[in-house]
């Protein structure tokens, strides 16, 4: 992708291509004319580009954001040539997994350099962090570095850090808390760091601190949340995970001013512990999937949160019609119900947010509904995304029922009872993603009966009856995306009926009757990746002869 301003190109996108080091110079000559102005170079996911191919890029003096992540073959020396790039401001060698503490060192004296993503740099320790102290860094992601320790932490005092990334560095210890109380941090994610207690939370009272992630903490107990009664510019918190906590831990959440809380997956949630929440008036996100003792008393207390907008009660299987009955006043955005078996077709008469509001439902898996609760659906006239998949009780009825929504979004995988009927009905809605995973009664004839302008992302993986011949009819779809993995009877020659679509991705996983002859029909498409697991007869030489190489 270009994009061209006056005097030349600004933005070059060549991510995902493959590219070698003798690429790049033949692509600095072709673009010589125009690409001296050049601020934005992607060349992330690369593997094949080597520190000799990073030469090429030290003319482009004028750079100022550079994506190298992913790119596995790039080191210290590769580092060296941008060592002359004044105006760079980002760089991300996110999982450069090469790069040391010698590479960093090439990179202390970029002036203006207040971006870097070392995430999954693994190598990288408090010698290489130390290199950095000159920089003026205001983002730094260090994610899954495994030898950060609390002595590299110490150099991150001399920064005005506000963003910092830590998220898997269980190097990370109390003694690290003590360096950040320096550091004027707005966000920090600690998500999955198990080296520290809640003794060191206690750095984090500061006025600064707006987001922060405890994610899979599971070390922390029912005193850690105690630690962050001063922090009261804290707005977004995560707990998602953190085992060790119990009902005491949500009241001392009480007195902060939060709007985001993620308490998913934490076993202690029960009616008695979400009674705290009814005391935190201005939340807007809130989730609490997974919690397994909770029923509806514990709903009665969200019904005190006047701006909730965002509520997700996945696998909350206790939760019943007259629980969610409780919610019906919320101006609910989104609502997640995931696994929430308990509810029946009623609860879809007084969903929250239908009269206004509601954009994103998820009922996938609530295996009580039928036909019939889909009809409560027809006037919610906001409702953008919707998933009604894994229940085998819909059948072309619910189809029709929802044929007058608004939806963008539609998933309907597992729905077996679809037929051509039902097909017929979505053929008029303005879907841009549709999922018929796993719809075993879809057939040629059924895509047939579909005609949408609109769609651009097609899920029909694990369609058992789907043959070449069905594939007649996904030619005439605007399509950017097609999954159609485990749809075994397709073949090179359902492949030719695609030639046109202008396909970025493309599933045929396990469709064994593919074979190098059959890429060839792909060789007109902007793909960007193609996946042939299990495609036996596809060879390396099938990529080259239909000029897919870049994607093998």
């Amino acid at each position: 992708m270009l994009a061209y301003r006056e005097g030349g190109i600004a933005h070059l996108d060549l991510a995902n291509g493959n590219f070698k080091d003798t690429d790049l110079p033949r692509i600095a000559v072709g673009l010589s004319a125009v690409i001296r102005h050049l601020t934005n170079l992607n060349l992330s996911n690369n593997s094949k580009l080597t520190d000799a191919g990073l030469a090429s890029l030290a003319p482009l003096t004028a750079l100022k954001q550079l994506d190298l992540g992913h790119c596995t073959g790039i080191g210290d020396t590769g580092l060296a040539h941008l060592g002359n790039m004044a105006s760079l401001t980002q760089l991300n060698v996110r999982q450069c997994t090469n790069i040391t503490d010698a590479g960093l060192e090439q990179l202390a004296n970029l002036p203006r350099l207040a971006r870097l993503n070392l995430a999954g740099c693994h190598r990288i320790t408090a010698a290489g962090i130390a290199h950095l102290k000159k920089l003026p860094l205001t983002y730094l992601d260090l994610s899954g570095c495994s030898g950060i320790s609390n002595a590299a932490i110490a150099h991150l005092k001399a920064h005005q850090l506000t963003e910092l990334n830590l998220s898997d560095c269980t190097g990370f210890g109390d003694e690290g808390f003590a360096h950040l109380a320096e550091v004027p941090l707005q966000t920090l994610d600690l998500s999955g760091c198990t080296g520290f207690t809640n003794s060191g939370l206690r750095f984090l009272n500061k006025s600064t601190l707006t987001r922060l992630s405890l994610r899979n903490c599971t070390q922390l107990d029912f005193g850690a949340t105690f630690r962050l009664y001063g922090a009261q510019s804290l707005r977004h918190l995560d707990l998602a995970g953190c085992e060790g906590l119990d009902n005491t831990a949500l009241t001392a959440l009480q007195d902060l001013p939060l709007e985001h809380l993620d308490l998913a997956r934490n076993t202690f949630l029960n009616d008695t512990g979400l009674e705290s929440l009814a005391e935190m008036t201005s939340l807007r996100y809130l989730n609490l999937s997974g919690g397994a003792d909770m029923t509806d008393a514990a709903l009665a207390h969200l019904a005190e949160l006047p701006a909730l907008q965002h509520l997700i009660l996945n696998n909350c299987r206790r939760t019943t019609d007259a629980g969610l009955a409780q919610l019906s006043h919320l101006p609910l955005e989104t609502l997640e119900l995931v696994d929430c078996v308990a509810l029946t077709n009623t609860a879809l008469a007084r969903l929250p947010g239908a009269a206004a509001t509601l954009q994103k439902l998820d009922l996938s898996g609530c295996t009580a509904l039928s036909d019939a609760g889909l009809a409560h659906l027809a006037d919610i006239t906001t409702l953008r995304k919707l998933d009604l998949s894994w229940n085998r009780n819909f059948t072309d009825a619910g189809a029709v029922a929802l044929r007058e929504l608004p939806l963008g979004q539609l998933r309907l995988n597992g729905w077996i009872g679809l037929t051509d009927q039902g097909m017929t009905a979505l053929s008029g809605m303005p879907l841009q993603s549709l999922g018929l995973i796993g719809c075993d009664n879809i057939d040629g004839s059924g895509l047939a009966q579909l005609n949408s302008r609109c769609l651009q992302k097609f899920d029909l993986s694990h369609c058992r009856l789907l043959n070449d011949d069905a594939m007649i009819y996904l030619r005439r779809l605007p399509l950017k995306e097609l999954d159609l993995s485990w749809c075994g009877a397709i073949t090179d020659a359902g492949l030719a009926h695609l030639t046109g679509l202008q396909l970025t991705r493309l599933d045929l996983t396990y469709n064994s009757g593919v074979t190098d002859e059959g890429l060839k029909n792909l060789s007109g498409m902007p793909l960007q990746q193609l996946r042939v697991l299990g495609c036996h007869q596809v060879t390396p030489n099938g990529f080259w002869a239909a000029g897919l190489e870049r994607l093998q």
